[in-house]
Protein backbone atom coordinates (compact mmCIF):
# COMPACT_ATOMS: atom_id res chain seq x y z
CA UNK A 1 0.00 0.00 0.00
CA UNK A 2 0.99 3.44 -0.76
CA UNK A 3 -0.79 4.94 1.39
CA UNK A 4 -0.24 5.25 5.66
CA UNK A 5 -3.12 5.96 7.40
CA UNK A 6 -3.52 6.49 10.79
CA UNK A 7 -7.34 5.05 10.97
CA UNK A 8 -8.98 2.73 8.39
CA UNK A 9 -12.69 1.89 8.00
CA UNK A 10 -13.85 -0.72 6.51
CA UNK A 11 -17.17 -0.96 5.29
CA UNK A 12 -18.36 -4.56 4.51
CA UNK A 13 -21.73 -5.28 2.62
CA UNK A 14 -23.21 -8.37 1.62
CA UNK A 15 -22.65 -9.09 -2.32
CA UNK A 16 -19.92 -12.14 -1.32
CA UNK A 17 -22.63 -14.10 0.40
CA UNK A 18 -24.73 -16.01 -1.47
CA UNK A 19 -26.82 -19.53 -1.46
CA UNK A 20 -23.24 -21.18 -1.81
CA UNK A 21 -20.35 -19.11 -0.28
CA UNK A 22 -17.91 -19.90 2.50
CA UNK A 23 -18.27 -18.06 4.93
CA UNK A 24 -14.27 -19.04 6.25
CA UNK A 25 -13.02 -18.01 3.38
CA UNK A 26 -14.53 -14.54 3.17
CA UNK A 27 -13.71 -14.57 7.14
CA UNK A 28 -9.92 -15.36 5.97
CA UNK A 29 -9.92 -12.42 3.16
CA UNK A 30 -11.41 -10.09 5.24
CA UNK A 31 -8.61 -10.63 7.96
CA UNK A 32 -5.68 -10.42 4.93
CA UNK A 33 -7.03 -6.94 3.62
CA UNK A 34 -6.76 -5.79 8.02
CA UNK A 35 -3.72 -6.92 7.86
CA UNK A 36 -2.12 -5.47 4.88
CA UNK A 37 -3.75 -2.19 6.64
CA UNK A 38 -1.77 -2.58 9.73
CA UNK A 39 1.72 -4.00 7.99
CA UNK A 40 1.29 -0.33 6.01
CA UNK A 41 1.33 1.14 9.24
CA UNK A 42 -2.27 2.15 10.35
CA UNK A 43 -2.56 2.48 14.34
CA UNK A 44 -6.60 1.40 13.89
CA UNK A 45 -8.50 -0.40 11.63
CA UNK A 46 -12.38 -1.00 12.20
CA UNK A 47 -14.90 -3.43 10.44
CA UNK A 48 -18.41 -3.00 9.90
CA UNK A 49 -20.81 -5.23 10.07
CA UNK A 50 -22.83 -6.56 7.61
CA UNK A 51 -26.17 -5.03 7.43
CA UNK A 52 -28.89 -7.44 6.55
CA UNK A 53 -30.46 -6.98 3.06
CA UNK A 54 -34.06 -8.18 1.88
CA UNK A 55 -33.25 -8.57 -2.11
CA UNK A 56 -31.27 -11.11 -4.05
CA UNK A 57 -31.54 -10.25 -7.49
CA UNK A 58 -28.06 -12.10 -8.69
CA UNK A 59 -28.55 -15.07 -6.37
CA UNK A 60 -32.15 -16.50 -6.61
CA UNK A 61 -31.76 -19.19 -3.97
CA UNK A 62 -30.55 -17.04 -1.51
CA UNK A 63 -33.83 -16.24 1.45
CA UNK A 64 -33.21 -13.13 3.52
CA UNK A 65 -33.21 -16.05 6.28
CA UNK A 66 -29.90 -17.30 4.77
CA UNK A 67 -28.34 -14.27 4.34
CA UNK A 68 -29.23 -13.42 7.89
CA UNK A 69 -27.66 -16.86 9.21
CA UNK A 70 -24.49 -16.04 6.92
CA UNK A 71 -24.09 -12.43 7.79
CA UNK A 72 -24.88 -13.15 11.70
CA UNK A 73 -21.99 -16.04 11.40
CA UNK A 74 -19.46 -13.75 9.90
CA UNK A 75 -20.59 -10.88 11.97
CA UNK A 76 -19.71 -13.12 14.79
CA UNK A 77 -16.52 -14.53 13.52
CA UNK A 78 -15.12 -10.94 13.27
CA UNK A 79 -16.30 -9.89 16.74
CA UNK A 80 -14.51 -13.01 18.04
CA UNK A 81 -11.39 -11.78 16.27
CA UNK A 82 -11.23 -8.15 16.80
CA UNK A 83 -12.93 -7.13 19.66
CA UNK A 84 -14.22 -3.93 20.17
CA UNK A 85 -13.16 -3.12 16.66
CA UNK A 86 -16.48 -4.38 14.51
CA UNK A 87 -19.06 -1.69 14.24
CA UNK A 88 -22.55 -1.98 15.22
CA UNK A 89 -25.33 0.50 13.82
CA UNK A 90 -27.45 -0.09 16.71
CA UNK A 91 -29.65 2.84 15.43
CA UNK A 92 -30.39 1.33 11.75
CA UNK A 93 -33.70 -0.32 11.48
CA UNK A 94 -34.29 -2.10 7.75
CA UNK A 95 -37.68 -1.21 7.77
CA UNK A 96 -37.32 2.52 8.39
CA UNK A 97 -33.70 3.13 6.92
CA UNK A 98 -33.21 1.32 3.28
CA UNK A 99 -34.88 2.23 -0.03
CA UNK A 100 -37.68 -0.02 -1.20
CA UNK A 101 -34.76 -1.84 -3.53
CA UNK A 102 -34.24 -3.81 -0.01
CA UNK A 103 -30.44 -3.19 -0.44
CA UNK A 104 -29.38 0.19 -0.10
CA UNK A 105 -29.83 2.72 2.84
CA UNK A 106 -31.94 5.69 2.27
CA UNK A 107 -31.16 9.22 3.61
CA UNK A 108 -31.86 8.62 7.32
CA UNK A 109 -29.91 5.12 6.93
CA UNK A 110 -27.13 7.27 5.32
CA UNK A 111 -27.27 9.49 8.15
CA UNK A 112 -27.03 7.26 10.45
CA UNK A 113 -24.30 5.47 8.82
CA UNK A 114 -21.81 8.62 8.23
CA UNK A 115 -22.90 9.48 11.80
CA UNK A 116 -21.30 6.59 13.32
CA UNK A 117 -18.18 6.29 11.09
CA UNK A 118 -17.14 9.66 12.03
CA UNK A 119 -17.74 8.74 15.78
CA UNK A 120 -15.62 5.54 15.32
CA UNK A 121 -13.27 7.60 13.61
CA UNK A 122 -12.53 10.48 16.20
CA UNK A 123 -12.42 7.80 18.95
CA UNK A 124 -9.70 6.57 16.84
CA UNK A 125 -7.85 9.74 16.48
CA UNK A 126 -8.03 10.40 19.92
CA UNK A 127 -7.11 6.38 20.39
CA UNK A 128 -3.47 7.46 18.53
CA UNK A 129 -3.02 10.31 20.94
CA UNK A 130 -4.16 8.46 24.19
CA UNK A 131 -1.69 5.87 22.64
CA UNK A 132 1.44 8.40 22.48
CA UNK A 133 0.81 9.88 25.62
CA UNK A 134 0.71 6.74 27.06
CA UNK A 135 4.20 5.98 25.56
CA UNK A 136 5.70 8.73 26.76
CA UNK A 137 4.86 8.74 30.45
CA UNK A 138 5.89 4.83 30.44
CA UNK A 139 8.68 5.13 28.83
CA UNK A 140 10.54 8.48 29.96
CA UNK A 141 8.40 10.58 32.56
CA UNK A 142 6.66 7.90 34.96
CA UNK A 143 8.75 8.35 37.98
CA UNK A 144 9.12 12.40 37.25
CA UNK A 145 5.13 12.48 37.23
CA UNK A 146 4.87 10.47 40.63
CA UNK A 147 3.69 7.17 39.52
CA UNK A 148 4.92 4.08 40.90
CA UNK A 149 6.72 1.89 38.54
CA UNK A 150 7.65 -1.56 39.57
CA UNK A 151 11.25 -2.90 38.97
CA UNK A 152 10.31 -4.79 36.07
CA UNK A 153 8.75 -1.52 34.56
CA UNK A 154 4.79 -1.78 34.98
CA UNK A 155 2.71 0.94 36.49
CA UNK A 156 -0.89 -0.67 37.33
CA UNK A 157 -4.29 1.11 35.49
CA UNK A 158 -4.79 2.81 39.34
CA UNK A 159 -1.51 4.82 39.04
CA UNK A 160 -1.89 5.80 35.26
CA UNK A 161 -5.50 7.03 36.13
CA UNK A 162 -4.19 9.29 38.43
CA UNK A 163 -2.61 11.63 35.81
CA UNK A 164 -5.79 13.90 33.94
CA UNK A 165 -4.92 12.18 30.67
CA UNK A 166 -5.49 9.24 31.54
CA UNK A 167 -8.19 9.44 34.59
CA UNK A 168 -10.82 8.10 31.71
CA UNK A 169 -8.82 4.98 30.61
CA UNK A 170 -10.32 1.87 30.99
CA UNK A 171 -9.00 -1.98 31.19
CA UNK A 172 -10.58 -2.96 27.76
CA UNK A 173 -9.02 -0.20 25.90
CA UNK A 174 -5.84 -1.13 27.73
CA UNK A 175 -6.28 -4.64 26.31
CA UNK A 176 -7.02 -3.56 22.59
CA UNK A 177 -4.27 -1.24 22.42
CA UNK A 178 -1.78 -4.07 23.61
CA UNK A 179 -3.22 -6.62 21.37
CA UNK A 180 -3.18 -3.61 18.40
CA UNK A 181 0.30 -2.31 19.16
CA UNK A 182 2.37 -3.93 16.69
CA UNK A 183 5.64 -2.63 17.50
CA UNK A 184 5.04 -5.19 20.78
CA UNK A 185 6.32 -2.09 23.10
CA UNK A 186 3.20 -2.61 25.83
CA UNK A 187 2.11 -5.63 28.05
CA UNK A 188 -0.10 -6.44 30.71
CA UNK A 189 0.09 -8.58 33.78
Amino acid sequence: MNTRPQVVFINLGGNDISDVCDISAIFTDICKIVSRFYASGAKHVYVSKILTRKRFTRDRQMTSKRFDNCRKKLNKLLENRYPGDVITFHAFKPHLHMLDDGVHLNNDGQRIFLDRISEVVTSGVAHTAVAHALSKVLRHTARQRGLHMADDGFVTLCELRRLPEFVNLTADWLVRFSVHDVKGRFELA
